[in-house]
């Protein structure tokens, strides 16, 4: 049909189509044309047509010829379509600011039981001057904080504002004491921290301080969450502290270093306070995370000392941990080797000790041996050249040939679901258990007891290319490793086993490539001997 042909009132009259393309027409040639005559025709089918897709394209052809009055957006406001409310809340931003009316409306939104229309409010609200906002950005909080997009939404909006937000919600014990207000409230502690405005700062400190003995878990990770955005680190986070409570950062620091140490408190609080060692200076945390890595300690503290290792800048860290590898499983070695290859100071360290045959690079991943071998960024004695280019050639055939035994043997399910749990668990999930970051496993035994020991003994030997491991050199030295999980324009996040994960900004990126190599680790013959690969074998072709 000939639409432009018709007349104004006959192309608002096609808004109301079944057909998409009439539609989506009829919506270009109002627009095209800017009749005064389409607005009055345009405004009763906002209030009067049934049909929802009509009265979203009469709005927008509406706010096209300037014709869109607020008390029409107030209406739509209340439609009984979700996507029609999503559309005009959208659209109520360039007209709030001159409309009380239509602002008071949109703060009553918080309570929509369409979660598109709180989310689109979330963004909205951002755009509003009016100081109500900050309660409803809050309340939006309490109902959607667990989920991660309303997260980003409330905190995109919170440009101004974010101290009197986290105050509101420390003082509601619910949500502070709830999984997803803790997380939404230690995000919101980062980004005023990053912002470092000297008022929301001191908002922010306040906050902290207010906190009771009990929420000393909570007060960490919002310390945590400060010291890592804020410029100037712990330092400057100990003088905005001091300015609301000269002990509070030091009692914090104590009470991480009593519980870090009792072997008696749960493995859960000994982890969070371990992880607040970063906040204390490296005489106090040095010998608390060295005895952490002990071989009797439980693999998660190992793991949180490591992680809490990394963040320290002293030649101490290396030392440490290459004197503790010995007794690291597998898991706990490829946190290590993150905390080795984070600084070229630590890298130096493990080259030297493998020329004084310290070390053996044989315990290191094919990528981490390749990134030591890399000219450009190792300078190499010979020696140890020759040590780790030997460490690459052919070992995983030998290690294969080895464990051909486990093909034939009768193993047992029960026991392999057992070393699944123990030793696939961080990077696999299966029948419940388990982080599911590498291949889904429900269909493994279609591929037989063959391929499933190949491809836990040589993970490297066939590889999808979404689960290649790759090496991020930033800008200051350190180099993480990880799959990409996500990517956008502004940052790359590299995830590794147990979902721990680096998200680096792209102006902090050096060099970004891959290893060609698997993400799953090698040496998993170190955890799983012959029969246990029998047993795990047997499990996993027993899956349904």
């Amino acid at each position: 049909p000939r639409l432009g042909a018709l007349s104004t009132a006959q192309l608002v009259a096609e808004l109301a189509s079944d057909n998409g393309w009439r539609r989506d027409t009829a919506s270009r040639l109002l627009c095209e044309r800017q009749d005064p005559q389409g607005v009055q025709p345009l405004t009763q089918l906002v209030t009067q047509s049934p049909a929802p897709l009509a009265r979203l394209h009469a709005l927008y052809a509406l706010e096209a010829q300037q014709a869109l009055r607020p008390e029409l957006l107030i209406a739509a406001l209340d439609d009984s379509e979700a996507g029609v409310r999503r559309h005009a809340i959208r659209l109520a931003e360039r007209q709030a600011e001159g409309s009380t009316a239509l602002q008071s409306k949109l703060l009553t939104l918080a309570g929509d039981p369409d979660p598109e229309v709180r989310y689109q409010l979330a963004f909205t609200l951002g755009e509003l001057k009016n100081s109500a906002r900050l309660e409803v950005l809050a309340e939006l909080a309490r109902r959607d904080a667990a989920d991660r997009w309303m997260r980003a939404a409330i905190e995109s909006s919170l440009s101004e504002g974010s101290a009197e937000v986290l105050a509101r919600l420390l003082r509601d014990k619910p949500f502070r004491e709830s999984e997803s207000g803790r997380q939404f409230l230690g995000e919101l502690a980062g980004q005023i921290a990053v912002r470092s405005q000297a008022g929301e700062l001191q908002g922010l400190a306040t906050g902290i301080g207010s906190l009771a003995p009990v929420d000393a878990g909570l007060a960490r990770q919002l310390i945590r969450a400060s010291a890592e955005r804020l410029p100037g680190g712990v330092t400057a986070l100990a003088e905005l502290l001091a300015s609301v409570d000269k002990q509070l950062l030091d009692d914090l620091i104590q009470s991480a270093v009593a519980t870090a140490s009792a072997a008696e408190q749960p493995v859960a609080a000994r982890r969070e306070a371990i992880e607040s060692l970063w906040l204390a200076p490296w005489q106090t945390a040095g010998p608390l995370l060295s005895a952490a890595l002990e071989n009797r300690q439980p693999q998660e503290i190992q793991r949180a000392a490591l992680a809490t290792l990394r963040r320290f800048d002293t030649p101490e860290v290396a030392a440490i941990v290459l004197a503790a590898w010995p007794g690291f499983s597998p898991t706990a070695r490829s946190a290590a080797a993150e905390v080795i290859f984070s600084r070229p100071q630590y890298q130096s360290a493990l080259v030297a000790a493998i020329g004084r045959d310290e070390f053996s690079p044989s315990d290191l991943e094919q990528a981490r041996v390749k990134l030591l071998l890399d000219e450009s960024r190792t300078k190499l004695e010979p020696s140890v050249r020759a040590k780790l280019a030997q460490a690459l050639a052919g070992r995983r055939q030998d290690v294969l040939a080895a464990y051909q035994p486990a093909l034939a043997a009768a193993g047992d399910a029960a026991r392999g679901k057992s070393v699944f749990q123990k030793t696939c668990a961080p990077c696999h999930r299966l029948e419940g258990a388990g982080h599911e970051i590498g291949p889904n496993l429900a269909t493994i035994q279609n591929r037989g007891a063959e391929a499933i020991l190949v491809n836990v003994l040589d993970p490297s030997r066939e590889v999808n290319p979404q689960y290649l491991n790759y090496v991020l050199t930033t800008t200051d030295g350190r180099a993480l490793t990880g799959m990409i999980a996500t990517e956008n324009a502004n940052s790359i996040t590299l995830q590794r086993a147990e979902k721990q994960s680096d998200t680096v900004l792209r102006q902090e990126i050096d060099e970004l490539r891959s290893t060609g190599l698997s993400i799953m680790p090698e040496g998993l013959e170190k955890e799983i001997s012959v029969e246990a690969m029998a047993d795990l074998i047997a499990y996993l072709l027993s899956v349904k």
